[in-house]
């Protein structure tokens, strides 16, 4: 299969603002989709990745990397090694995603964890996790965020459902000096 199906950002010098990846079946590639460095960077034109059919991919479902912004809504992520992975582009400089919503997606059935930041390098900073159903993760947690940290940064997971993975609902390791919110999850 390919790198990455759909691929948005990777362009040094070009913001890519206001795209919608929306109503698709998406499966057979390392990444399903990849919100990459340059995309988005603007809360009023996010990119958006909504609605669609997400299975079957080497790697993540969804690579949310040294991305800022996005929004990834109400898909059906499952059979990849981990639904939504944030991490850090290697080599580009430009830090861990920040800004990201990630709501009312089922994510489901992975095998690794539902949602994942590993590696001491990506720090996780403004993050919403809102309202998911994050279940069956076979050798995973529901939600596994290595580092947390940014004194300026709010982390907020609320209202998801968290059940039947292999490993932790919610993990968290280092907390460096975020403003976190837990609340209303099952």
């Amino acid at each position: 299969g390919c790198t990455h199906v759909v691929h948005i950002g990777d362009l040094s010098e070009i913001q890519v603002n206001g795209v919608t990846v929306s109503d698709n079946v998406i499966h057979g590639g390392i990444y399903g989709v990849t919100l990459s460095w340059g995309s988005s960077d603007d809360s009023e034109f996010p990119n958006i990745v909504s609605e669609n059919e997400i299975y079957s991919n080497e790697n993540a479902g969804v690579l949310i990397e040294s991305a800022f912004d996005n929004i990834v809504e109400k898909n059906d992520i499952f059979g990849n090694e981990h639904g939504i992975e944030l991490a850090v582009c290697d080599g580009c400089g430009l830090g861990s995603p920040s800004g990201n919503i990630i709501r009312e997606n089922t994510i489901r059935e992975n095998s690794g964890h539902g949602i994942y930041s590993g590696g001491i390098e990506v720090v996780i900073g403004d993050l919403d996790i809102l309202d998911n159903t994050i279940s069956e993760n076979r050798e995973g947690s529901g939600i596994y965020l290595n580092r947390v940290g940014g004194s300026a940064d709010t982390l907020n997971i609320s209202s998801n459902t968290i059940n039947a993975n292999g490993s932790y609902g919610l993990f968290m390791g280092q907390i460096d000096g975020n403003s976190v919110v837990i609340k209303e999850n099952t």
